[in-house]
């Protein structure tokens, strides 16, 4: 039996198991409650914990259940739109079918024009050889009279009006066998036709055969799912009945706080009759100890009162959310904004830590390369050693941030990732935010904040905030003076976690369609860019949150079984920088801890953007080279059945021409497009199976490429021993430049 026919017996026991399980939970409480009126009133606060645990543990289970009869109607859904779909079909074939009607008719027209036909062929043919005995006949009597004619010179005039006679005759012959010949053909034409109609029209028959019983079958499940849904709705409406009786219990608990605190006054009243009774020091002190040990139980009791109150605020929020999973469900979701007098705008108005711990002042305008160089520094200042390569391939990534909008430091845990955009921020004199990605962030608003539906307004992130106060053209509106002239580099921590798609992917597609960088960007190019936060009833709309080209992405992420990979709309818009496992480990083996520099103040958003050059900056013959290299990558991609588009086309130019240039003020164009070939191509590769088709040949051209054309021997020697190692899918670890 397939999923589909036993879909309804699973649903009629899930039914029933639901039934049982209500039933047992009303006879305990039942019960339990039975049990509690026989209590003095003092006791029976003691098991309200653990009614409110069970009946948390309720509510969970409601909602777990609510989840799966949401999943089921989503199963019916889809199930419904497929037998829409072979509905439509079968409605299209007999359509084509009754189509073919006409031509049955026309089929057995031409049967009955066939059989015709072929008496006509009979008979032509009985004409065509009659004929032909004519023509012979006629061209033997011509061959006489021609001898005649010969033999006859005095008759020649008659034998030659014979013999044009002749001729006339055997060519109205010659055209009749040319008629007879065409009407031959078109008969042979039309039985060839007659039989292909007659084989399509069993292919048809066959067809509507198959789509009817699939028809019927998909209707069987249908009817089935339909079943299977009605009970689920039951099961829907008892629930709400449950949400519906907890919700007294905030009354019942405010009842028994009530009782208790009643109890209390009386306890406090017969302490103090008991201590007027008193007549002896005997009996004083024993009231003393007796007051004491009462205290300290009320004391207890207050600890407790307290815990029982959050329990139920908790219990009170838990049905709260309740509720609107439930209205969500129904379509009903949409709750009411701030107060009339709050527009909800202050969490967002807020200045962030990031943005407030660093001084205003701004840095004395510098060259790229020196400012390159403060970085090296503070990373040897700080212990951190890192390859030079390393530091200007990361530094050039984040320069083409409007084409490769996120920077990816990869690798095993402890080498450095994190370190590196940190010190780098602080040497170049960025704001810096750091983000720590958890398992469970799903959606945009883990990074930008959401909608508090008990307090009925916004509640923002710091990156929200460093957003509103980053942007230069004060999209948004909320910022008196917006810090635009300013630079922050935001750090997506163990960004692989959580599945980047479901969190990040919104946020990097807005990244990509922002417009190119200018003094004066238009609001409508901006608003189209921007993030629409969930500001819902304030008064102005949804607040529009403009990434603008100050802000600078970085993520790391641990290669390891505890993460996940990146997919290809991620990797076409990153710069996958691996670090590799390190072969020799600092005796020290930690960062040095020195005193941070801040006197430099902050870097100029102006002064940055001085040190981007376009792709007209790159000199013609060089910007040939540079595609020659890009069209055989293409091509070699290709082969590897991972092929790429004008994005990564782009990118790879924009990294050649932003590179650091040479002492000698020249691109180093070879080191460029080797440091491309290993952050955007052979991240691409991860999966591939080396020794299946043309994939084996490929790779040993990618190494071919690196020795001859870009003379990088260390990256194709690394990348040749990979490809010997008896391994069967690629996956690129890193280089270490110190070694190669």
């Amino acid at each position: 039996m397939s999923m589909t026919e036993h879909y309804p017996l699973l649903t009629i026991v899930g039914t029933l198991l639901l039934a049982l399980l209500i039933m047992a939970m009303a006879g305990v409480t039942w019960w339990f409650d039975v049990r509690l009126a026989r209590l003095p009133q003092a006791t029976r606060l003691e098991d309200l914990t653990q009614r409110n645990s069970a009946l948390i543990g309720q509510i969970t289970e409601n909602q777990a259940e609510l989840a799966e009869i949401q999943r089921r109607i989503l199963d019916r859904d889809r199930i419904a739109a497929e037998v829409a779909a072979l509905t439509h079909q079968l409605e299209a074939v007999r359509a084509e079918m009754a189509a073919m009607a006409d031509t049955e008719l026309q089929i057995e027209e031409l049967k009955r024009r066939a059989a015709d036909t072929a008496l006509q062929d009979a008979e032509i043919r009985q004409q065509l050889e009659a004929r032909k005995a004519e023509k012979e006949a006629v061209e033997s009597a011509l061959k006489a009279a021609e001898d005649q004619l010969a033999g006859l010179p005095n008759n020649i005039g008659a034998l030659r009006r014979d013999v044009e006679q002749l001729r006339g005759a055997r060519q109205q012959l010659e055209g009749e066998l040319a008629e007879l010949r065409n009407d031959r053909a078109t008969l042979t034409a039309a039985r060839e036709e007659t039989v292909l109609l007659t084989a399509r029209k069993a292919a048809l028959e066959e067809e509507l055969t198959r789509i009817t019983a699939q028809h019927e079958k998909q209707r069987a499940a249908r009817a089935g799912l339909e079943a299977g849904l009605a009970t689920m709705l039951e099961q829907k409406r008892a629930l709400q009945a449950d949400i519906a009786v907890l919700q007294p219990l905030r009354a019942e608990a405010q009842a028994l706080a009530a009782d208790r605190a009643q109890l209390m006054r009386e306890n406090e009243r017969f302490r103090d009759e008991r201590q007027g009774l008193a007549g002896t020091l005997g009996e004083a002190k024993a009231a003393v100890a007796d007051a004491q040990q009462e205290l300290t139980e009320l004391q207890a009791n207050i600890g407790d009162l307290q815990k029982i109150r959050q329990e139920v605020e908790a219990l009170a929020a838990c049905k709260a959310a309740l509720e609107l999973e439930i209205k969500k469900a129904q379509g009903q979701l949409g709750g009411p904004g701030p107060a009339a007098d709050d527009d909800g705008d202050d969490d967002l108005r807020r200045l962030p830590a990031c943005l407030a711990i660093h001084g205003t002042t701004p840095r004395p305008v510098q060259e790229e390369s020196a400012a390159i160089e403060e970085v090296r520094k503070n990373l040897s200042q700080h212990g951190l050693q890192y390859h030079p390569r390393t530091v200007d391939a990361f530094h050039t990534s984040l320069k083409i941030n409007e084409v490769a909008q996120l920077t990816v430091l990869a690798g095993v845990s402890g080498t450095g990732k994190s370190l590196l955009p940190r010190r780098y921020a602080e040497a170049m004199g960025m704001s810096f935010l750091p983000m720590a990605v958890e398992p469970r962030w799903d959606s945009p608003q883990d990074l930008l904040g959401f909608y508090n539906y008990v307090e009925k307004r916004y509640r923002a992130t710091d990156l929200a905030r460093a957003l509103v106060h980053m942007d230069p053209h004060n999209t948004s509106g909320l910022c008196g003076e917006p810090l635009g002239d300013r630079m922050l580099l935001v750090l997506l921590d163990e960004m692989n976690l959580a599945r980047v798609e479901y969190y990040f992917s919104e946020f990097l597609s807005r990244l990509e369609i922002r417009p190119r960088w200018s003094a004066d960007i238009g609001l409508e190019a901006r608003h189209q860019a921007a993030m629409p936060l969930d500001t819902r009833g304030r008064k102005g709309g949804s607040v529009p949150l403009f990434p603008s080209h100050n802000v600078l992405f970085v993520g790391t992420m641990n290669d390891d079984e505890s993460t996940l990979s990146l997919s290809d709309k991620v990797l076409d818009r990153s710069n996958v920088l691996q670090f590799p496992a390190p072969a020799t480990f600092d005796p020290v083996g930690n960062e040095r801890i020195v005193q941070t520099r801040s006197a430099d103040g902050q870097i100029d958003f102006r002064n940055w953007r001085k040190w981007i050059r376009g792709s007209d900056r790159i000199d013609h013959t060089e910007a040939q080279k540079v595609q020659q290299v890009i069209n055989r990558l293409a091509d070699i991609m290709r082969r590897c059945g991972r092929p790429f588009g004008h994005r990564l086309n782009e990118a790879v130019m924009a990294y050649v021409v932003n590179h650091p240039k040479s002492t000698a003020g020249k691109l180093r164009i070879e080191e460029a497009l080797a440091d491309q070939v290993e952050f955007r191509i052979l991240p691409k590769l991860r999966g591939v199976m080396i020794d299946e088709g043309d994939n084996g040949r490929a790779l040993e051209d990618i190494v071919a490429l690196l020795r001859g054309d870009l003379h990088d021997s260390g990256f194709a020697n690394h990348l040749r021993d990979m490809l010997s190692c008896s391994i069967s899918q690629f996956n690129w670890r890193g280089l270490d430049r110190n070694r190669s």
